[in-house]
C-alpha cells in the first residue's frame, strides 16, 4: 500500500516539474525577442525570427509587441514618441519576392550579405548629428549623447590647438564648431568595436569651403579625420572612437586682420582700423600705432593681453579683430613763437598844431588803408593820443572796434585771414599788428635824436605745452630757460623787455600780439579735433590760412570759444590717402589791446601736431619712394622721423603709388625709423639719418644716410632726387640673410637616439644690408721667393716686352693714355740680380697712383712727366702678377671697407716685412707702394711669414673685428735649400694652428702648384713628419689655386669680397624646441628630464646651448643666446645635440622631433623656423607567456588578472603618451602559425570548457603608421614595424616568436575498482557497476568485472571509460547480481581526493583533495590530490530469493498453514505465520495483523524457531541460524540439527524454498483401520508420562523449598 502511495506521488512530482519547465520556456522566449535587436520600422521579421505557416510565430510577436506597449503608461508612450534622445533604427530593408530572392542568391557570391546597419541620430541646436554604425558595433541599450562644447576654456584650449594645426598646414579658421560625442550604456561611456561613421548636418558649415574635421585628444593632440562633405552639404567622418571633433571651416593661406585704436580713459576710438591680410602664422608688427600714446592693454578676439612679450609674438591662424587700448603719453613739448610789442605812445615831438605823436596808429603806418575811416588800433580809443581815436564799428555789428565791449562779448569779423605767403589779412586797415619786421621812428633832432620801437619784434620766445597723447595745453612762456609768463591770469610774457618810452598805460607792457602756427595731418586719426580758447583780447584761429574757424575780435574780457575741426575737414572714414596724408595749418593770432587785465588759455588737440616758425626760417622737405623688391609701389608703410637735438617727431605713411613726404624740415640731423610695414612686409630693419643742412645759398637740403651717417642712401634712379627705400616679405628677408637648416639622424636605432644638428650662414652683404662692408683685420703674407721672378709654369724669367707695337710707340708720351692703369709696367729695362737665386729680374715698376704714373727707382717713387719718352715694357713674371692682385685688393678694401687695417709681410728664406697693419682707407697709397716695390729672392718659408703675422695680428686685436691672414705661395716649402723640406713645412703647420686658435681665418692662394703643395695647403694630403701630420695650413674650404694671372687676380678679388662684404650676423638667438615625444641627452649621455638637477636655471652643454623645461607648455627647449653666425664664406653656424625618444613614447614613422614654428633662428632679419625632418623611431612591443592548471570539466580562466601577464594593455596606457587602447590590436589563435583558419575570439576562449592540455596563441600589433622617405633616410633605412609598418610584438622569452603563449595544463582524475570474492565459486561470474557523477545525468558508465572461475584473486578494472574524469563527484555503484551481494565497500588508500563510503557505493569527489579542498589555487596551479579515488567491493555468496516453507517431514510437497515462528536478533523480533501454501509470512507484530507485514528483513543474524506448529503436528525443537543483509537476501541458513532442506532454484523459478518440517503428533489411520488405536494408545501414554513428570518436578521445587 505504502509502495502504491510512493508511485502516485512521484507520478505528481513529474507533471509539476514538467509544467514549471515549459512556463520558463515561454518566458525566456519572450525575453529574448524584447530584449533583442532594434526591431525595423516596418515590422518585417528579421534576426532569430523564423517563418511559421501555422502563424505561431507572428502570435509570438504579436504578443510580445503588445506586452511590450501595456509596459509603457501613456506618458511614457509620449515622451517614446516625441523625444529627440538618440533611438537605434535599424535601416529598413526593400521586400523582395521570392524570384528576386533567387536571382540574388544565384548571382552573389556566398559571404557577400549586406551588413545590417544601426543609426543614432540627435538634434543639438540647429545641427543634425547621425551616427551610423555595424549591427554589434556598439551595444543594443547603447545611448548617443552629443554636446556642442562651450566652456571657455574648453573652447581655448581647442582653439590653440586647432590654431597650431592651421599654422602647420597653412589653412585659415573661418569657423569652429567642437562637439563631444560618445554613447552610454548604465551611466558608462563605451566605446565602438569597429569605426563608425558620423553624419553632420549644420547650417554653420559652408558647402562651398573647405571643410576638415579634427580630433582632439585630452592633451590637445589634433588628429585629421579626413572628412569631406557630401552634395547636400552634410560632413561625414569616420571616428574609430568618440571623444571631441571639431568642423573647421577652412579658409586660403591668408587671414584678415582688422586693428582698432581706443583711448582706454574714455573708451573713444582715436585711429581708424588698420586693416592687414596676413599670412597664416603672421604677426603683428607693431601695435603701437600711435606716437604720444602708449598701449595699455591689447584685446584679441575678446582676450585681453596686458604684456608686449606675449601679444607681440601672437600668430593668427584666421579673421581677427585687435582691439589696442592706449592710455595718453604725458610730457612736455615747446614750440616757436613770435611775439609783437606795440607802442602807443611813443612820444612827441614838435608843439601846437605842428605837434607829431609817435605811435603804431599813426596814420601812415596803415598802408594802403592810410585813408580809411574804420582802423584797428593798440590800446582802446581812451589810452590813444587824441589825433589816434579811431572810434567806429564793423559792419553788422554794434560793438566798437577799439573800445571794450564791456564785458565778454566780442566783435566778429576783423580778420580776413593769411595770404598766400602767410601773412595776416585783416578785413580792415592794421598798422601791421603782425608784420615780422621791427617799426621804430626817431624822436628829436640832433643830439636828442633817439630811437623809438613802434612794433618791435620777439623770435626768441617759446610756448611750453603740456601734452598728454594729441592735446595740448599752453603752459608757460618762455625767453630761453627763463620763464615770462604762465597760462591764464596776468599774462603779460613781456613784461621783461617793456618799452620805458610807453607812455600809455604801462604797470604792465600791455600791448601786444602773439603768433604761432600749428601744422597736423590727418593720417588715420580719428579722435577729437579741437581747439579752445580763453582769454583777452582778440583771439582768432585760422585753418589752412583761409577759414577763421575761432573769431573772438575785440577788446573784451576773457571770452571763450571752441571749434571741432572735424566740420571743416570732414568726416575722417571719407577722406582719400591723399588728404589724410595733407599737411595742415592752424595759424593762432592772439593780441593784448586793452591794457587791463590780460588773460590766455589756450589747448588743442591734434595728431601730428608742430608748432612751427612763423618767420623765414630755412626749410625744406624730404622724399621717399617706398618700394618691394620687385620694385612695385607700397601703401600703407608708417615712418616716424625724430629730430636728435629737440626730439620733435614727424609721421607719414606711404600713398598708393609709394610716396612719403615729411615737409618743414628745419636745420639739424634726424632718425628715420620705418613704424609699420605694408601689409605682408615686414619694417625695414634698418635706421636712417636724415641730415638737413644749408647750400651756399643759405637754402636748406635734406639727405637721406645709412645708419652709419656717412653713407647716402639709393636714390631712385626713375625719380629726381627721391630716396627709395625696400621692403622684404619676412621669408624674403630671412633667404635674402642666411642659409639654415636642420637634420636629424639616427644614432642608434635600438637606443632610439638621434643626432640633430642645426647649422646656419649668413649671407649679408653690404648690399642687401644697404651698409658699408665689414671691418677686418687682413695679414697678407706674400711669396717673395727667387722663383717669382719667373714665368707662370717656367723656370726661366720672362722678356721685357714693348707696352706699345715697337719701341716707337712705346715710350711714355706716346703710350700713356693706352696704358691699363690697373696693371704694373717697367720704366725702361733696367735689371737687378737676385744673388740667390743666381738670375736677374726687373726693376724700376711703375705704378698708377694718386691720378699719375710713378715708378720706384730703387730709393723713392717717381712721378712720370707727361712728355717723359722713356720706353716702357711689360715683364710678365709671377711677382708683377701678385702685385697687380694684391693692388686691386687692396684698392677695393679701401673703397668697400675703409675702416679695415691691412699689414703686409713678404717671405722667402726668411721674412721681411712690407707694411705694418694701416687702416686701409687712411692711406691706400702707401701700401701699394710698399707692396709694388718688393722683390723676388730665396728660398721659401711660409712659416716665417705665419710667425710675423700672428705676432701682428695678436697684438693688435680688436673687439668683434674678424681678423684674416691671406697667404700666397708659387711653390713648396724650401727653406733654404731647393727642395720640399719638412722643416719649413712643419714650421708652417705649426704657425697656422695658433693663428687658428685666435680664430684667424687664414686663406691660402696657390699659383701653379703641384699636386704635393695643393694637398699640403687644404688638408687633403697627409704629409708626416715623425708623428705629426703637417699638411693642412688654410682654414676649412678656404684653399684656393690659381693656374693663370688673371685667375689669381679673380681669387683676390673673390677673398676681398668674402672678408669685406659679406658679413656675419650678431646676436642671434637659436631655438630648438623639442617634441615631447623626445629628451635631450646631457653631455655624458643621460637624458635631461623636468627634474633634473638644476633644471630651474637651465643645463649648460658643451656646444654652449643651454635646456630648460617651459613649465606651461611642458615643452624641453635648447637655446643658444647672442650668436654669431658667420658669412657662409666663412663656414657656417654648427652644433649638435643628440636627443633620445622617452620610454613614455611607444615609437612610430614619420616622427618630428621639434615643434613648430617654435623652433626657430631669431635674428634682426626676422624669424628662421627651422624645418622639421622626420625620424622614424622603434617601437617595440613584448608579450609574454602564461601558463595556468586547470581541471578537466572548468572553464579555461580568461580574466584580466591572468591575460595581462601576456600583454597589458591598462599597463600599456600607463606606460606610453598619446596611444589609445584601440591602438593594440590583440588577436588569439589555436595554433603558433596563427593562421588565420585558427584565430578565435577572446569571448569564446572564455567559454572554452578545459578537456585536455592546450595553448592558445596571442599575438599583438600595433601600426607606427607609415614612414616616408625623409624619414627613412634620416634613419638609415629603419622602418618601425617594416614596410607595412606594423609592430609586431616578441616573446619575452623567445624573440623568434612573435606570439605569447597560453598554456593550459589539464588535471584529469581517474576511478579504479576493485572486486574480490570472499569465497571461490566454481564457475566465471561478471559483476556490473554503474558510475554515475552528480549533476550531470549524461555520464554514466556501465563496468564489467569479470572473476575466474575458482579464483579469489582481486579483479581491477581500470579502463579508459573511469580515465581522464573532469571534475565532479562520482558514485561508484555495483549492480545487483544473482546469487552475490556486496560484503564489503572500502576506499584504498591511495585514493588523493575526497571521498566517502557507504555499505555498497563510493563516492569520489574528484578536483578536491582528501580535505574537500580544490586542488587548483586561485593561481592557476594544481596543488596535488584529487585526481584518483579506488574502491574494493567484496563480495560473498548469497540468495536472493529465498523464502521458508513449513512442510510436513514426511511430505515435503505438503505445505502447512498456521504454523507461527519467531524470528529473533539480538535488537530485532520479526513474526512469522505460514499462509495456505505453507510459505511463511513476516509480520512486526504477533498479533499477525496485515498492517504489519514485513516486505524486506533487516540485515542481521537472526535465529528461527517454531512457537506454534500447524494443526496436528508437533511444534518442532529445529533453530536456525539465519544471517541476511540489508536487501534482505540470505547470506547463510543453518540448522542445529544439522543440513536445512531446500530446493534449488531453477530456469523457470529463481526463488530457493527452505523446508522447515514438522512431525504429526500421530499419523490418522486409513479408515477402519488399526492405526489409529495405536495413535490414541501412543498418546495417552505420553500425556500420562508427561502428567507424571510436572507432578515429579513441581514436588522437586516444594521439597527444596
Amino acid at each position: 500500500m505504502k509502495k502504491n502511495k510512493s508511485n502516485i506521488n512521484k507520478r505528481v512530482l513529474a507533471i509539476v516539474l514538467c509544467m514549471a519547465l515549459m512556463l520558463s520556456s515561454g518566458i525566456s522566449t519572450m525575453a529574448d525577442n524584447d530584449a533583442g535587436t532594434p526591431v525595423p520600422e516596418n515590422g518585417s521579421g528579421q534576426g532569430t525570427v523564423m517563418d511559421n505557416t501555422d502563424g505561431e510565430a507572428a502570435g509570438s510577436e504579436d504578443l510580445i509587441d503588445q506586452l511590450s506597449e501595456e509596459k509603457l503608461s501613456e506618458p511614457e508612450k509620449e515622451l517614446s514618441d516625441d523625444t529627440q534622445e538618440a533611438e537605434p533604427q535599424v535601416e529598413e530593408t526593400e521586400p523582395s519576392n521570392q524570384e528576386d530572392n533567387q536571382n540574388t542568391s544565384d548571382n552573389e557570391p556566398e559571404g557577400t550579405e549586406e551588413i545590417e546597419k544601426v543609426e543614432w541620430s540627435q538634434q543639438v541646436g540647429n545641427s543634425i548629428i547621425k551616427v551610423s554604425a555595424d549591427k554589434g558595433a556598439l551595444p543594443e541599450d547603447a545611448e548617443l549623447q552629443v554636446t556642442e562644447i562651450t566652456n571657455q576654456n574648453e573652447v581655448e584650449n581647442i582653439e590653440k590647438a586647432v590654431e597650431d594645426k592651421a599654422i602647420e598646414e597653412q589653412f585659415a579658421i573661418e569657423n569652429i564648431i567642437a562637439y563631444d560625442i560618445k554613447f552610454m550604456v548604465g551611466g558608462t561611456e563605451v566605446q565602438p568595436g569597429s569605426p563608425v561613421q558620423v553624419t553632420v548636418n549644420t547650417s554653420d558649415i559652408e558647402t562651398s569651403k573647405n571643410t576638415a574635421v579634427l580630433h582632439v585628444d585630452q592633451d590637445n593632440t589634433v588628429e585629421d579625420m579626413n572628412g569631406s562633405v557630401d552634395e547636400e552639404g552634410n560632413v561625414i567622418f569616420d571616428a574609430p572612437h568618440f571623444s571631441t571633433y571639431v568642423i573647421v571651416q577652412q579658409g586660403g593661406s591668408a587671414v584678415d586682420i582688422t586693428v582698432e585704436h581706443y583711448n582706454i580713459l574714455n573708451g573713444q576710438k582715436i585711429y581708424s582700423n588698420d586693416e592687414l591680410t596676413l599670412p597664416v602664422g603672421g604677426k603683428v608688427n607693431d601695435y603701437a600705432k600711435a606716437t604720444n600714446w602708449e598701449v595699455q592693454r591689447v584685446n584679441i578676439n575678446g582676450k585681453d593681453f596686458y604684456d608686449e612679450a606675449d601679444y607681440s609674438e601672437i600668430k593668427v591662424a584666421s579673421d581677427t579683430v585687435i582691439k589696442i587700448y592706449y592710455t595718453p603719453e604725458k610730457t612736455t613739448v615747446t614750440g616757436a613763437t613770435t611775439f609783437y610789442d606795440y607802442t602807443v605812445k611813443a612820444g612827441t615831438s614838435g608843439s601846437g598844431n605842428k605837434t607829431k605823436y609817435y605811435s603804431i596808429n599813426a596814420p601812415e603806418n596803415y598802408g594802403e588803408g592810410v585813408n580809411s575811416n574804420k582802423k584797428l588800433s593798440a590800446g582802446t580809443v581812451g589810452q590813444n593820443y587824441s589825433t589816434y581815436k579811431y572810434s567806429w564799428k564793423p559792419d553788422g555789428s554794434n560793438k566798437e572796434a577799439n573800445v571794450w565791449t564791456g564785458n565778454a562779448s566780442v566783435v566778429k569779423g576783423l580778420l580776413r585771414g593769411l595770404d598766400e605767403n602767410g601773412n595776416v589779412v585783416f578785413n580792415y586797415a592794421d598798422p601791421g599788428f603782425f608784420d615780422n619786421d621791427d617799426l621804430s621812428v626817431t624822436v628829436g633832432t640832433g643830439y636828442k635824436a633817439e630811437k623809438r620801437n613802434l612794433r618791435k619784434v620777439y623770435k626768441n620766445y617759446t610756448l611750453e605745452f603740456n601734452q598728454t597723447g594729441d592735446s595740448y595745453e599752453l603752459s608757460k612762456v618762455k625767453n630761453g630757460t627763463n620763464v615770462v609768463a604762465s597760462s591764464g591770469n596776468n599774462f603779460f610774457p613781456l613784461d621783461s623787455v617793456k618799452d620805458a618810452n610807453e607812455e600809455a598805460e604801462n604797470a604792465h607792457n600791455y600791448y601786444f600780439g602773439m603768433r604761432y602756427d600749428v601744422t597736423f595731418q590727418i593720417g588715420d586719426y580719428v579722435g577729437p579735433l579741437n581747439y579752445s580758447f580763453t582769454g583777452d583780447d582778440d583771439l582768432w584761429v585760422v585753418l589752412d590760412g583761409n577759414q577763421v574757424v575761432i573769431d573772438l575780435g575785440g577788446i573784451h574780457d576773457a571770452a571763450t570759444g571752441s571749434v571741432d575741426l572735424w566740420n571743416y575737414i570732414g568726416n575722417p572714414e571719407n577722406l582719400t590717402s591723399e588728404q589724410k596724408q595733407q599737411e595742415h595749418t592752424l595759424t593762432i593770432l592772439y593780441m593784448e589791446r586793452g591794457a587791463a587785465k590780460s588773460n590766455c588759455k589756450m589747448n588743442f588737440t591734434l595728431p601730428s601736431a608742430r608748432i612751427s616758425e612763423v618767420t623765414e626760417v630755412p626749410m625744406t622737405n624730404l622724399y621717399l619712394n617706398k618700394v618691394n623688391k620687385a620694385g612695385e609701389p607700397l601703401e600703407g608703410a608708417k615712418f616716424k622721423l625724430v629730430n636728435d637735438d629737440t626730439n620733435e617727431t614727424f609721421t607719414a605713411s606711404s600713398l598708393e603709388n609709394g610716396a612719403v613726404q615729411f615737409t618743414k624740415l628745419r636745420e639739424g640731423e634726424y632718425t628715420l625709423t620705418e613704424t609699420q610695414a605694408p601689409t605682408g612686409y615686414i619694417p625695414s630693419v634698418d635706421t636712417w639719418k636724415v641730415k638737413v643742412t644749408l647750400d651756399k645759398d643759405g637754402r636748406a637740403v635734406a639727405n637721406l644716410y645709412l645708419h652709419d651717417g656717412e653713407t647716402e642712401a639709393k636714390i631712385d634712379p626713375d625719380e629726381d632726387g627721391i630716396y627709395k627705400i625696400l621692403n622684404v616679405t619676412e621669408q624674403e628677408l630671412i633667404d635674402s640673410s642666411m642659409n639654415y637648416d636642420k637634420t636629424a639622424t639616427v644614432k642608434d636605432w635600438d637606443e632610439r637616439t638621434y643626432d640633430i644638428n642645426i647649422t646656419a650662414a649668413s649671407k649679408l652683404t653690404s648690399t642687401t644690408t644697404e651698409e658699408k662692408g665689414g671691418v677686418a683685420d687682413i695679414m697678407m703674407v706674400l711669396d717673395k721667393s727667387g722663383s717669382m721672378n719667373y714665368v707662370l709654369n717656367e723656370k726661366s724669367t720672362p722678356s721685357f716686352v714693348y707696352a706699345g707695337t715697337s719701341q716707337n710707340a712705346s715710350k711714355f708720351s706716346s703710350v700713356k693714355d693706352k696704358l691699363d692703369t690697373t696693371k704694373i709696367y717697367y720704366y725702361g729695362t733696367s735689371t737687378g740680380y737676385a744673388s740667390s737665386s743666381e738670375h736677374y729680374y726687373a726693376n724700376r715698376p711703375m705704378i698708377y697712383i694718386n691720378s699719375a704714373w710713378q715708378y720706384w727707382d730703387g730709393s723713392s717713387w717717381n712721378k712720370i712727366n707727361a712728355t717723359d719718352n722713356k720706353v716702357i715694357y711689360t715683364y710678365a713674371s709671377r711677382l708683377t702678377g701678385l702685385k697687380e692682385a694684391s693692388n686691386a685688393f687692396i684698392n677695393s678694401t679701401s673703397t668697400s671697407s675703409p675702416e679695415s687695417r691691412i699689414g703686409v709681410t713678404a717671405f722667402s728664406t726668411s721674412n721681411s716685412s712690407v707694411n705694418s697693419l694701416t687702416e686701409v682707407g687712411s692711406n691706400p697709397e702707401g701700401l701699394l707702394k710698399n707692396v709694388n716695390k718688393l722683390f723676388a729672392d730665396g728660398g721659401t718659408s711660409p712659416g716665417e711669414g705665419l710667425k710675423y703675422a700672428y705676432n701682428k695680428l695678436k697684438s693688435s686685436k680688436r673687439e668683434d673685428v674678424p681678423q684674416y691672414v691671406i697667404l700666397f705661395t708659387d711653390g713648396e716649402p724650401t727653406g733654404n735649400g731647393g727642395s720640399w723640406s719638412n722643416a719649413a713645412a712643419g714650421e708652417a703647420k705649426t704657425q697656422a694652428e695658433k693663428l687658428k686658435q685666435e680664430g684667424v681665418i687664414i686663406y691660402t692662394v696657390g699659383l701653379g702648384l703641384t699636386s704635393t703643395a695643393k694637398g699640403w695647403l687644404d688638408g687633403s694630403q697627409p704629409i708626416w713628419d715623425g708623428n705629426k701630420n703637417i699638411s693642412g695650413i688654410a682654414s676649412k674650404d678656404c684653399a684656393l689655386t690659381a693656374e693663370s694671372i688673371d685667375e689669381l687676380k679673380e681669387i683676390f678679388k673673390r677673398i676681398q669680397e668674402t672678408i669685406t662684404n659679406n658679413l656675419d650676423i650678431k646676436s642671434a638667438q637659436i631655438k630648438d624646441v623639442i617634441d615631447p615625444r623626445f629628451e635631450i641627452l646631457d653631455d655624458e649621455g643621460q637624458p635631461i628630464t623636468k627634474d633634473y638637477p638644476g633644471i630651474k636655471d637651465g643645463i649648460k652643454l658643451k656646444n654652449g646651448g643651454t635646456v630648460f623645461y617651459d613649465s606651461e607648455t611642458g615643452y624641453q627647449y635648447i637655446v643658444w643666446n647672442e650668436q654669431t653666425i658667420p658669412n657662409a664664406e666663412k663656414g657656417k653656424w654648427n652644433k649638435t645635440i643628440t636627443v633620445r625618444a622617452k620610454d613614455t613614447y611607444i615609437g612610430g614613422n614619420n616622427v618630428t622631433t621639434n615643434i613648430s614654428p617654435d623652433s626657430k633662428i631669431s635674428t634682426g632679419y626676422g624669424d628662421a623656423v627651422l624645418p622639421q625632418p622626420p625620424v622614424n623611431v622603434k617601437a617595440e612591443l613584448q608579450v609574454g607567456n602564461n601558463e595556468v592548471t586547470v581541471y578537466k570539466g572548468d572553464t579555461i580562466p580568461t580574466d584580466d588578472k591572468l591575460l595581462n601577464t601576456l600583454f597589458d594593455v591598462n599597463q600599456m596606457l600607463e606606460k606610453y603618451e598619446g596611444v589609445i587602447a584601440d591602438d593594440f590590436i590583440l588577436e588569439w589563435y589555436t595554433d603558433a602559425a596563427c593562421t588565420e583558419e585558427s584565430k578565435i575570439t577572446k569571448e569564446s576562449l572564455t567559454s572554452t570548457i578545459a578537456e585536455s592540455g592546450v595553448s592558445y596563441y596571442l599575438k599583438v600589433t600595433y601600426d607606427a603608421g607609415p614612414a616616408n622617405y625623409r624619414s627613412t633616410q634620416n634613419t638609415k633605412g629603419h622602418i618601425a614595424g617594416g614596410e607595412d609598418h606594423i609592430v609586431e610584438a616578441v616573446n619575452t622569452k623567445d624573440a623568434n616568436k612573435l606570439y605569447g603563449i597560453y598554456k593550459v595544463n589539464v588535471v584529469a582524475g581517474e576511478i579504479q575498482i576493485t572486486k574480490k570474492l570472499e569465497s571461490p565459486i566454481n564457475k566465471e561470474q561478471t559483476f556490473n557497476f554503474k558510475v554515475t557523477k552528480k549533476n550531470d545525468s549524461t555520464f554514466v558508465k556501465d563496468i564489467k568485472i569479470v572473476i575466474p572461475a575458482n579464483s579469489t584473486d582481486a579483479a581491477v578494472y581500470d579502463g579508459q571509460d573511469l580515465k581522464n574524469l573532469a571534475r565532479g563527484e562520482y558514485m561508484v555503484t555495483e549492480s545487483s547480481a544473482d546469487g552475490f551481494a556486496v560484503k564489503d565497500v572500502s576506499i584504498n588508500e591511495k585514493t588523493d581526493c575526497a571521498n566517502s563510503a557507504s555499505e555498497e557505493s563510493a563516492t569520489f569527489i574528484l578536483g578536491s583533495d582528501k580535505k574537500n579542498k580544490n586542488v587548483i589555487s586561485d593561481k592557476w596551479e594544481y596543488t596535488g590530490g584529487g585526481v584518483l579515488g579506488v574502491v574494493a567491493y567484496t563480495n560473498e555468496k548469497v540468495i536472493t530469493n529465498w523464502d521458508i516453507l513449513k512442510v510436513s517431514s514426511s511430505n515435503n510437497n505438503l505445505q502447512l498453514p498456521d504454523a507461527e515462528f519467531e524470528l529473533k536478533s539480538t535488537d530485532k523480533t520479526y513474526y512469522g505465520k505460514t499462509d495456505n501454501t505453507g510459505k511463511l509470512i513476516w509480520y512486526e507484530t504477533s498479533d499477525f495483523s496485515e498492517s504489519s507485514i514485513v516486505a524486506t528483513i533487516v540485515a542481521g543474524s537472526y535465529t528461527l524457531s517454531e512457537t506454534k506448529a500447524p494443526l496436528g503436528y508437533a511444534v518442532s525443537n529445529e533453530k536456525w541460524t539465519l544471517v541476511i543483509n540489508k536487501k534482505g537476501e540470505l547470506k547463510s541458513i543453518e540448522s542445529n540439527s544439522g543440513e536445512v532442506k531446500k530446493s534449488e532454484a531453477t530456469e523457470g523459478n529463481t526463488t530457493v524454498h527452505f523446508y522447515f518440517e514438522n512431525t504429526a503428533v500421530y499419523e490418522l489411520p486409513s479408515a477402519g483401520g488399526p492405526g489409529i488405536f495405536l495413535y490414541m494408545v501412543g498418546g495417552i501414554l505420553l500425556m500420562m508420562a508427561a502428567a507424571l513428570l510436572l507432578y515429579k518436578n513441581k514436588s522437586r521445587e516444594v521439597l527444596e523449598r
